[in-house]
């Protein structure tokens, strides 16, 4: 398959290359302009060969350099096409067409091809010529309404997520499309929104405006639903716990344990083993309860939280079965016995790889994104250099 993407649609052709696929990254002359996004290995700042996040979206790819500006190698990459089963390019609406290296152009010549398309706001519709960067794209797709401090304007996630959401999504669309040409012979184009992708990652949101039920809106450490202003982050003696207090037959329980927990061990009072799990939001309806309660229960649970470590809590959540999670840091996900357990993090030995750049450094990767029993899945070659396999692929 042949990779003509950038940062955008980089981990779709990845993802295709842990499968088995063997991936083609075209890169322009000077190299993709995904070297360029950081953070780069240490002392390297600015060195194309160093960039972490290509290293992290480009591994088992090949590398070739083609100036798709000039004739002769866009004759080139017809040429790969015709043997190629997969393209996948997120230069934006009618880029790549200006270049006659369009969907239409190539499937009339090559009716095979599976043709993927990762763009801001997908090929068709009336935004479909707009520019976006991440942080235009988690906007116009919700995910920044959820984000931040209810009394200050809406923020975006620190790490650009929105086209890794559509590059998951163009990898399993791109799949379904191959499954389909083995049956009809017949390739088509992938059309892939990042618009869209992020709005399904926000599903249980959009659907309560759909269906007229109570909206929720962003707050800070958690989400404001209805009259509720509902934590999901509490303190830690060392960091923060992802928690979920809350009522209801199905997850009132949950709650109930916890403050049984915490009344055994001196975090609440007697009066607290009373709380109504169950049918506590009808009693704020009604006035029987006052709404105030419910920031008190939860302040009482962050009090007895942040005098425990993560660690700690961790445990008395499995002990006890509660909604409680440690909010890891890069440091705990690197250390983490269940990743390690399950093989997670592979050892790729990277040409060049050390901080002088003169060396080759024992990186490690996080794995496959899946674990299949039967055929296992493998991370393959380290990321290439600009232009490594140009004489190779072209001969």
């Amino acid at each position: 398959m042949l990779d003509l993407s950038d940062e955008r649609g980089q981990l779709a052709a990845m993802m295709l290359a842990d499968l088995g696929a063997d991936v083609i990254l075209v890169e322009p002359p000077g190299g993709s302009p995904a070297r360029a996004v950081g953070p780069f290995v240490a002392e390297r700042e600015g060195d194309p060969e160093a960039s972490l996040w290509f290293w992290s979206y480009n591994r088992g790819k090949r590398s070739i350099v083609l100036d798709l500006d000039a004739p002769d190698d866009r004759e080139r990459l017809v040429e790969l096409a015709a043997t190629a089963d997969v393209v996948v390019e997120s230069a934006g609406t009618g880029a790549m067409a200006a270049r006659g290296l369009g969907y239409d152009d190539l499937s009339e010549r090559f009716p095979h091809l599976v043709y993927t398309s990762v763009s801001a706001f997908g090929h068709t519709g009336p935004k479909a010529g707009w520019a976006a960067t991440d942080i235009v794209v988690s906007a116009a797709g919700m995910l920044s309404h959820m984000m931040g401090d209810d009394d200050r304007p809406p923020l975006r996630i620190p790490l650009d997520q929105t086209f890794l959401h559509a590059s998951a999504e163009a990898a399993a669309a791109t799949l379904i499309a191959l499954r389909e040409r083995a049956g009809s012979g017949l390739g088509q184009h992938v059309d892939v929104s990042a618009q869209q992708a992020s709005t399904l990652a926000t599903q249980s949101a959009s659907l309560a405006h759909l269906y007229n039920t109570t909206e929720s809106t962003r707050m800070s450490g958690g989400a404001r639903l209805g009259p509720f202003d509902i934590r999901l982050r509490s303190p830690a003696a060392d960091g923060y716990v992802s928690t979920a207090i809350l009522f209801g037959e199905a997850i009132g329980p949950f709650g109930k344990r916890l403050f049984e927990w915490m009344h055994a061990e001196g975090g609440c009072d007697d009066a607290d083993l009373e709380i109504d799990w169950i049918d506590f939001v009808d009693g704020v309806k009604s006035g029987r309860i006052g709404l105030g309660e419910y920031d008190r229960i939860q302040q009482v649970a962050a009090d007895f939280t942040a005098r425990r470590t993560k660690k700690e809590l961790l445990e008395s959540a499995l002990e006890h079965r509660l909604l409680m999670v440690p909010i890891s840091s890069v440091a705990d996900v690197v250390e983490n016995e269940h990743y390690r357990d399950r093989d997670f993090w592979r050892e790729i030995d990277v040409p060049d790889g050390e901080p002088a750049g003169n060396g080759t450094a024992a990186v490690q990767f996080p794995g496959p994104w899946a674990k299949l029993s039967r055929t296992p899945l493998e991370i393959g070659t380290p990321p290439p250099r600009i232009g490594q396999h140009t004489d190779e692929v072209l001969a």
